[in-house]
């Protein structure tokens, strides 16, 4: 069987010192392809971990069966490294080892900070100084280590099946036990990031990634802010890549779309924000909660739930492939879940202040201003005042729903000008205003006072270029003699209903 052993030699008077942002690699850097956010060695050469290398789903799965069996078979022969206070190549007694306080300062082999993707490979052998790991930036490593002085782990992480990547532990080299085949195209994970938050997710198939409006943390739509990318290995040289929304979360027989214009080449696939995920969300309609109401805020609680599928393929030639046609290389599908709340916040009353009295012809008007807003409301949203009053809208998932207004019991013998029959009117927009007290109200309400289409909108829709079906309430009080004197303000309540 192949074992590789590494002499790292010719340091003379320095440690071996592993810094953040160091690789550790074996083969040919131009003939690699860089996957794992690790440092660009020289103009032009990329590279990927050996973990990926050697089949790890990522560059940190360090107790994957290969990255263990590759460990057992690789050696680092740390050949001329010495503690700092033991330095003396020629006159070196094994008696003057420091059997305490060996830090990463001193220490022959030193790994106490590194870079995610480059933990070290193989069993360390140290003839003349000590190994020293701690945990501050979890210097980690696969395999074993033989040093003369000291050993100290210092809440070091290791591999929780270290034994097996032990030197020679393992008979069985990665691949090669198997003549030789090629391994097959897996998609490996999705990496799904909000780049305005620190809401970053790595799923596997079958996983669900959960990101949410209600707290702020997302940008507001309609911008998605959700960016994705999927992880590949062992690529050809090209490969098609396909995809089929799956609402339900059940695998249908729905035809695959290809992803892009042609194919695939590389081990990661960028996904469009404004075309996939936004569509993806945009498969199923919001399922809301329980109504909220706090103050003159009224709020349901929305989540959408959506899933998709992605395929490889031989080729790309089709653009369209039925479900029963295709011929998949590997598949993976993930749920993606947003949560977020239609919050409307609303006036408790308006005023028409106390000029109405004593007119003979004419009216007061107020209008009642809608806005609404891209930031969620941590509180009751600003509803002006009682003589300016405003509905403020908070619905990053723009969804439908129907804002209604309460009628005033008209009573024909009462001299308060809000309860005269016919008296009050109101209108929407530009309509013809009609009473807020008629004869008959029987506890009704007035429809669509605010109202947004049911129908699904997509979150790349400028709320500017989808407005609110209403944008403004006008209210009336015509000036009349016979009103019952006061000194107060004439003041009316006003309530309100959301539906979904």
């Amino acid at each position: 069987m192949p074992y590789i052993v590494l002499n790292y030699s010719g340091f003379g008077d320095k440690r071996f010192d592993f810094q953040p942002g160091d690789g550790f690699y074996i083969g040919d850097i131009n003939h690699h392809i860089f996957t794992d956010n690790l440092s660009v060695l020289g103009t032009g050469n990329h590279i990927r971990s050996i973990a990926t290398e050697v089949g790890a789903s990522n560059a940190e799965e360090w107790d994957n069966p290969n990255v263990l069996t590759f460990g057992a078979h690789l050696l680092d022969n740390f050949t001329d490294t010495y503690d700092s206070d033991n330095y003396n190549p020629e006159s070196y007694k094994q008696d003057k080892q420091d059997n305490s306080g060996i830090t990463d300062k001193t220490a022959a082999v030193s790994y106490a900070n590194r870079s995610t993707g480059t933990m070290l490979f193989g069993t360390m052998l140290i003839p003349h100084g000590s190994y020293y790991a701690n945990s501050a930036n979890k210097g980690l490593y696969i395999g074993g280590v033989v040093a003369a002085n000291n050993i100290t782990l210092d809440n070091a992480p290791i591999s929780p099946e270290h034994d097996k990547a032990v030197f020679g532990n393992n008979q069985e080299f990665p691949d090669l036990n198997d003549g030789g085949d090629v391994k097959k195209i897996t998609i490996d994970s999705i990496d799904l990031n909000d780049p305005g938050s620190k809401n970053s997710q790595s799923l596997k198939s079958g996983g669900t990634a959960k990101f949410d409006y209600a707290d702020g943390a997302l940008k507001p739509a309609p911008s998605l802010g959700i960016t994705g990318t999927l992880k590949l290995s062992n690529v050809p040289d090209s490969y098609g890549l396909y995809y089929r929304y799956n609402s339900n979360g059940n695998n249908d027989k729905g035809d695959w779309y290809r992803y892009s214009d042609g194919a695939q080449t590389g081990t990661s696939v960028k996904l469009d924000q404004e075309s996939l995920l936004a569509d993806l969300n945009n498969q199923t309609k919001a399922t809301a909660g329980t109504m909220k109401t706090e103050a003159q805020k009224i709020s349901y609680p929305l989540t959408k739930t959506s899933g998709i599928e992605f395929a490889t393929t031989a080729d790309a030639k089709e653009a369209t492939i039925a479900a029963d046609k295709i011929e998949t290389t590997a598949t993976f599908k993930f749920t993606l879940q947003i949560d977020a709340s239609l919050e409307v916040t609303v006036p408790a009353k308006i005023s028409f202040g106390t000029d109405i009295l004593g007119n003979s012809s004419g009216e007061s008007t107020r209008t009642v201003a809608i806005n609404e807003i891209q930031l969620t409301q941590k509180a009751v949203a600003d509803t002006g005042t009682p003589e300016e009053p405003r509905v403020v809208v908070y619905n990053p998932l723009l969804s439908g729903f129907n804002l209604k207004l309460a009628y005033l019991d008209a009573n024909a013998t009462s001299q308060n000008p809000f309860y005269i029959t016919n008296n009050f009117k109101y209108n929407i927009n530009t309509a013809a205003p009609v009473p807020l007290a008629p004869d008959k109200s029987d506890g009704e309400w007035i429809d669509g006072i605010l109202k947004r289409d049911t129908t699904p909108q997509s979150l790349e829709t400028k709320m500017s270029n989808n407005p609110l079906k209403s944008s403004s309430l006008q209210l009336h009080l015509p000036y009349r003699n016979d009103y019952k004197v006061s000194s107060n303000a004439y003041t009316a309540p006003m309530g309100w209903q959301l539906t979904l």
